[in-house]
């Protein structure tokens, strides 16, 4: 490197000298026979010299005359047919790459060896910076710079036995999403949380405090192990806590266990028991539990072939289904589904779990910045009848929110009207009696009128996808709408309009469903009890220039349908038909409602969309909520809530359901509903 800087020091003042009038004119360079391409004089500048050598380069690898006619003729000959113009071409790139890739190499090794070298090293990094950017960070994996953060891992579930009744896991590290996006949502539902958190004692079967008792010594995962089998399992068995500070578990529990402890050693662990509480620490565990369950807890550790619930098949695979990141799971055996389901203890939540087919199940609770959402599995056996409507729902892609308006109240998406409808209302009249009573008189009134029957004739012409609405009642950009006969009065002591029901059904089967919706008229208007002194008739109706049939049913119930572009409208209000003749802005488009549903899957069973502010407006007025102290104790966080959405996926070997709920700011004091009033 020396002597390069020191031939360039001597080269300097003949490249600084400029030609004066004294000098004597340079001879004029006498032709001469090509030579090997250099890189110049060096009174050239660099770019004088670049150039006459990529001129020289072009004259040497261009063809002469006389050789072209003769290569042409020898290429004809060679290829032959339609063969020639193949050959010619491929020769043509090979030819024009290799001049090319020539061309380039020359200019490449004309350079200075320093230009090469920054030149080489700036290639690489760019190099280098693309792999990362395209291909390493991409598929990293989790916790590797630049990849995700890696999802808790669950540490206690090697430690619980293999027919557990139920597993809960909770994971409250600090260093996990789950736990940052619990804090911020703390703030905002401060009384859902604390009501959340005072569970936990109960759950593990201790009375403690945990931000005081455990969190100073755990390390965030907390599981408990629910029985065997049966209802009288359902008392906690063992609990098992992270340790983070070894001296801080075990003082934790001398103080739970009190005084009189004594010791014993199984597998080379200390086992510390009173007559009701034992406890052990266990690769970094605190166990506490009947000695007999932490006994077994300890001999489990011990054996690497014994049976879990870690490797049990059933939990493995319900728990897998789950979303990675999530905050709590639990898991529910075959045996104790079975039991809740007899004793009646699942109720409604049985819908989303099937539990006379399931082979266990499987919920978890994930949170984001701004969002809860419930996941739940269940397991089933496609041999097994399922006693849950949604099991029995066929699949569909929602495509009607495009056809609602976006202040909808509530939404219920479907796929295959007639089966789907029929499975709900078998659903809702095993669960309710008088609505079960309602409709078997209804349809014994129905039948007698001579009517089409509403199940093997109406229902199978109903064969797209289908959506049932709550809407309030005014039409699309009108500031408001007049208040309706039978308004209820509201807290403030004026009258609510009640929203109405609707529903849109898509590709209805043209003029043969028409004309049997038709032949329900009179027995509909028959069937109606008269008790109210109307006498119910069907009439036509225009509505935005479609022709319309009303029944009037009641002071606020005006059933009105209405067919065009291949769909079905019907609506408790005549409301219904212009609402959905003219969609400005459509649901599908609302921020609510794309929040409310993303994640979930593109083809489900069954959706669900709630506007969760205005329902809960529409209930204290209408309803009067607030007068209820349950609700009155939780209204502030529940008016945080912006919007709700539940979405089921039903396959022959997996139920699959989640419930999203989208919270906002909290609403300040002045944005409140009216204070709790006293009745009477």
């Amino acid at each position: 490197m020396k002597r390069v800087r020191g031939r360039l020091s001597r080269l300097r003042p003949s490249l600084r000298r400029t030609p004066n009038a004294e000098e004597p004119e340079a001879a004029e360079p006498e032709a001469a026979e090509p030579e090997s391409p250099r890189l110049g004089d060096l009174h050239e500048n660099r770019r004088e010299a670049i150039g006459r050598r990529l001129s020289s380069l072009r004259q040497r690898s261009r063809p002469t005359a006389s050789s072209g006619p003769g290569l042409r003729k020898r290429l004809a000959t060679l290829a032959g047919g339609a063969g020639s113009a193949l050959a010619s071409a491929a020769g043509a790139v090979r030819h024009g790459f290799g001049v090319a890739g020539g061309r380039v190499s020359d200019a490449w090794f004309i350079l200075p060896i320093e230009i090469r070298q920054r030149l080489a090293a700036g290639a690489a990094l760019v190099l280098l910076v693309v792999l990362v950017a395209f291909v390493v960070i991409p598929n990293a994996p989790c916790g590797f710079p630049g990849g995700d953060r890696c999802p808790p891992s669950d540490d206690t579930i090697a430690l619980a036995p293999a027919d557990a009744g139920a597993y809960l896991h909770i994971n409250l590290d600090p260093g996990t999403d789950q736990y940052e996006a619990a804090q911020k949502l703390t703030e905002k539902l401060p009384t859902v949380t604390d009501t959340v958190t005072s569970l936990l004692p109960s759950l593990t079967g201790t009375e403690l405090n945990y931000e005081a008792d455990v969190r100073p010594w755990s390390g965030g995962e907390v599981a408990v192990v629910l029985g065997g089998s049966g209802l009288s399992g359902l008392e906690p068995e063992l609990s098992l806590f992270e340790i983070a500070d070894t001296e801080g578990a075990l003082q934790f529990a001398a103080d739970l266990q009190g005084p009189g402890t004594t010791e014993s050693e199984v597998k080379g662990i200390t086992v510390r028991s009173t007559a009701e509480l034992s406890s052990a620490i266990v690769e970094g565990l605190l166990l506490l539990g009947d000695e007999a369950a932490v006994t077994a807890a300890i001999e489990r550790a011990a054996d690497p072939a014994a049976q879990t619930l870690a490797n049990n098949p059933e939990a493995d695979r319900a728990l897998g289904e789950l979303p990675d990141e999530r905050l709590i799971d639990v898991y529910v055996s075959l045996d104790l589904a079975d039991a809740l389901r007899e004793d009646g203890t699942l109720g409604a939540f049985n819908t989303f779990v099937n539990a006379g087919a399931t082979e266990g199940f499987a919920a978890a609770l994930v949170l984001g910045e701004s969002s809860i959402s419930l996941a739940v599995r269940s397991l089933q056996d496609p041999e097994l009848e399922a006693e849950s409507a949604f099991a029995s729902l066929p699949a569909f892609e929602p495509k009607l929110p495009e056809s609602i308006n976006e202040d909808a109240y509530l939404y219920l998406g479907l796929g295959d009207p007639g089966g789907s409808a029929r499975s709900l209302i078998e659903q809702a009249a095993s669960v309710s009696r008088p609505l079960q009573r309602s409709l078997k008189a209804f349809t014994r009134r129905l039948g007698r009128t001579g009517g089409p029957d509403v199940d093997s004739e109406l229902l199978p012409l109903l064969d797209g996808e289908s959506a049932l609405t709550v809407e309030p009642k005014t039409r699309p950009g009108d500031e408001g709408g007049d208040t309706p006969e039978g308004g209820t009065p509201g807290l403030d002591g004026g009258i609510v309009a009640p929203p109405y029901l609707g529903l849109l059904a898509d590709e209805i089967g043209g003029e043969q469903a028409l004309s049997a919706i038709a032949g329900l008229q009179a027995p509909i208007a028959a069937a109606i009890d008269p008790s109210n002194g109307q006498s119910p008739v069907f009439e036509t109706r225009d509505i935005d220039g479609v022709e319309a049939q009303s029944l009037r049913l009641s002071p606020s119930v005006d059933l009105t349908y209405a067919s065009f572009d291949d769909r079905l409208v019907v609506g408790s209000d005549p409301i219904a038909i212009a609402r959905a003749r003219e969609v400005k802005d459509s649901l599908a488009g609302s921020n609510l409602y794309e929040d409310a549903v993303s994640g979930l899957p593109d083809e489900v069973a069954l959706l669900l969309y709630l506007d969760v502010p205005d329902l809960l407006a529409l209930g204290e007025e209408v309803l009067q909520l607030p007068l209820v102290p349950a609700y009155a104790a939780l209204a502030p966080d529940l008016r945080a809530l912006d919007a709700a959405a539940v979405g089921v996926v039903a396959d022959d070997d997996l139920l699959a359901s989640d419930v999203r709920i989208e919270v906002g700011e909290p609403m300040q004091e002045a944005e409140t509903a009216p204070a709790p009033i006293q009745p009477g």
